[in-house]
């Protein structure tokens, strides 16, 4: 498998396997302006190389949204590989699924996870969701002087 064309500055990576749901994450950081500045991967193997790919700390992304449901490895065994990994488990991770158990949630978060969302199932809130991540990582941006 191929690599997504790299940008300069990466600040926001998802793991994300539904054409669909990775169409509409393009669209709406195209809106927000920020595009140049996401990657999405099509799986938890792309996502491990490229974050091994990158030789300092300060070029990792600010935040990493893994499906829940991925083929191969979910997010739950990609956010176990990132959190005990010394060099990445800084790496603030969200994940979003379109079904979690209350008790899974739980179980990713004592694991790690930032945070866990559930997909929405309109546009607009889809769009609020990736609005929020936005700013999660404007304010990751801020405290180190970075203005997005």
């Amino acid at each position: 498998m191929s690599a997504p064309d790299v940008p300069k500055r990466v600040y926001l990576v998802f793991v994300e396997d539904d054409h669909d749901d990775q169409q509409l994450i393009r669209e709406t950081f195209t809106r927000f302006t920020f595009d140049q500045h996401i990657l999405i991967f099509n799986n938890g193997d792309a996502l491990i190389d490229y974050l091994s790919s990158l030789k300092q700390p300060e070029l990792f992304p600010y935040l990493i949204v893994l499906d829940y449901n991925l083929p191969r490895l979910s997010g739950e065994a990609i956010l176990m590989l990132i959190k005990k990994d010394r060099q990445f488990r800084r790496i603030p991770v969200s994940i979003f699924s379109t079904t979690l158990s209350p008790d899974k949630e739980k179980a990713l978060l004592v694991y790690g996870a930032t945070s866990c969302r559930k997909k929405p199932t309109t546009i607009d809130a889809f769009q609020y969701l990736m609005s929020e991540y936005l700013q999660f990582v404007r304010e990751a941006a801020a405290q180190q002087s970075i203005v997005l």
